[in-house]
């Protein structure tokens, strides 16, 4: 059977146009997609593909990505992230739901599921973004504050990059993760690129999304939003992917009902490395939830 090509939809979240697209059949279960920092809704293809049948597919771009609008004269929060996706779980009227994030979208997932309970019916976190080592930033509240005006200050000097072609941006993003082959990379690249004035190709999401909020929420805050996830979690996380994921270090302990399962051979961006593995995991998961 053909694959069902997604279709293309916008909502308003305080003032910005966002982006969402769409596979599958309305009245199947809803499965949304977070995807992480400077990604796209179409990194899950992949994904949906092996899914197809089972789910009615929602993959929004975050504030700053893919084809949704740009925060105007303001940094990016992880808040700001969930807010918007609230607002399209109330638009859609979407019950059921099973969430699935991966690493910036991880943490915003998990976050989600704690203040929409009675929406959500299990998550899935890859990769997704866990505690400090340390517990909490060692800075000094005038050092986190100065960083963050450094960064703001940086950032007014920074251009996007350009690429002469899309073959370019494909050759940049396989030495960047160097797990991709290139017709995964083609493919990012295809729908992460937007074409310059002067046919140059720049990536679609804003360098703003790079600067991180002068003050997150503490390792406190943390786990009290992880002891407000009721329903089941599994998080999967990679052999040789980033150190303090949730799941690891002790977090599954703030969480009511949860497990992480390790992807072998995999890094970072681990269901393009090992989508066969991660689609087993998540099968697996879902069916054990039923």
């Amino acid at each position: 059977m053909e694959q069902q090509q997604p279709t293309s939809h916008f909502y308003s979240s305080r003032g910005l146009r966002l982006h969402y697209c769409e596979w599958g059949d309305s009245k199947l279960p809803p499965l949304l997609l977070i995807h992480g920092m400077q990604d796209h809704c179409r990194t899950w293809d992949g994904l949906t593909e092996c899914l197809a049948g089972q789910y009615r597919f929602i993959a929004p771009d975050l504030r700053g990505h893919g084809d949704s609008e740009w925060s105007r004269g303001s940094t990016y929060h992880p808040l700001d992230y969930v807010y918007d996706l609230v607002v399209l779980i109330r638009e859609l009227k979407l019950k059921q739901l099973t969430l699935v994030g991966h690493s910036l979208g991880g943490t915003v997932a998990v976050i989600l599921a704690a203040v929409c309970r009675a929406e959500t019916k299990q998550l899935v976190s890859i990769e997704g973004i866990g505690l400090l080592p340390d517990g909490e930033d060692s800075r000094t509240t005038e050092e986190q504050l100065q960083g963050w005006i450094e960064g703001l200050d940086l950032l007014a000097t920074k251009r996007p990059r350009r690429y002469r072609d899309v073959a370019a941006a494909v050759g940049r993003m396989r030495e960047l993760h160097t797990g991709l082959s290139a017709d995964q990379a083609h493919h990012l690249c295809l729908h992460g690129l937007r074409q310059n004035d002067d046919e140059s190709f720049s990536w679609k999401y804003d360098n703003g999304t790079l600067v991180w909020p002068a003050f997150g929420l503490s390792s406190q805050q943390q786990i009290a939003l992880w002891r407000g996830v009721t329903c089941p979690a599994l998080f999967i996380n990679a052999a040789q992917g980033y150190d303090y994921r949730t799941g690891q270090n002790g977090t599954l302990d703030h969480f009511a009902s949860a497990e992480e399962v390790v992807v072998e051979d995999a890094g970072h961006w681990t269901y393009h490395d090992q989508l066969g593995d991660v689609v087993e995991q998540i099968s697996q998961f879902v069916q054990i939830v039923r």
